[in-house]
């Protein structure tokens, strides 16, 4: 993420919420008094001033349906905050209280959910891969589809949504504790395998505990463990095999896995016009 404090717009939010997710990981929800729209996968800036009269900012993903936030009265927002030792995320984990406010800017990224080329508009089917906090800006892209589907697509039509036939979620964590939004996830898949040509979620376990065996091991039509291993090039393999449909893939994690991905992908001739990414 580059960020740039000019030409952008300010907003002031104020905490609503706030909930632990993992003992790393916090959730943050914020009302907005503007108007805000922004597309899946974008992101926004939190700015701080520090001690010594200077800036501090970075940026976080929205994992908000783009659905739910149009229609609220009072526009909302949510973060999912891994921990680290930036200073920002530091006064998020350990200082921000309810009613706080705070001071955003945005909006950021064209890793965006329809994608921003009109290339890829006819697309047939959409792959995401990401590891880790790499899950928030997919969270945003998966709640505002299921939306979609579900509730939107007679009365708010979105043709790039109604061409999806196949979509899937190739996603790497350590175990059960790490395996943010879980059970929600598997439910998505599960609800969207009835909407759609196939749905299904790979979730790979690096470092499976008994309990997440125990917890996760139940494998669906819309639902895959993979315990012991971390995304490998096989499962990327058999995805981008698989069929000659249109496909488009989303990237989001550390920058190795980003790359590693990509070049995998690349080998097995997806074009790199068809393959989108962001890096943390």
């Amino acid at each position: 993420m580059i960020h740039n404090l000019q030409n952008k717009m300010s907003h002031t939010a104020t905490v609503l919420e706030m909930s632990r997710l993992s003992p790393t990981v916090k959730q943050i929800v914020m009302r907005i008094y503007k108007p805000f729209i922004f597309l899946p996968g974008q992101w926004l800036e939190i700015v701080r001033k520090n001690s010594i009269n200077t800036i501090d900012i970075t940026g976080f993903s929205f994992i908000d349906s783009q659905y739910k936030n149009l229609l609220r009265e009072e526009q909302q927002i949510t973060l999912a905050i891994k921990e680290s030792d930036h200073p920002v995320v530091q006064f998020m984990h350990h200082q921000l209280k309810i009613d706080d406010a705070l001071q955003i800017q945005g909006l950021d990224g064209i890793f965006t959910f329809p994608p921003q080329s009109a290339d890829l508009q006819q697309t047939r089917r959409v792959t995401l891969i990401g590891s880790g906090i790499g899950i928030t800006p997919f969270i945003s892209m998966i709640r505002t589809f299921l939306d979609y589907k579900v509730d939107y697509s007679k009365t708010m039509p979105n043709q790039f949504f109604d061409n999806i036939e196949r979509f899937e979620f190739i996603y790497g964590v350590r175990n059960e504790e790490e395996f943010l939004f879980g059970q929600e996830l598997i439910q998505t898949f599960e609800t969207l395998s009835t909407l759609l040509s196939f749905a299904k979620l790979h979730v790979c376990f690096s470092k499976a505990t008994s309990d997440t065996i125990k917890n996760f091991s139940l494998t669906t039509a819309s639902y895959e463990p993979h315990f012991e291993t971390r995304i490998s090039q096989s499962l990327l393999e058999q995805v981008s095999c698989n069929g000659k449909e249109k496909h488009l893939f989303y990237l989001c994690g550390p920058t190795k896995l980003v790359n590693w991905s990509r070049d995998v992908l690349l080998q097995h001739q997806i074009p790199e016009s068809c393959i989108q990414y962001e890096k943390w």
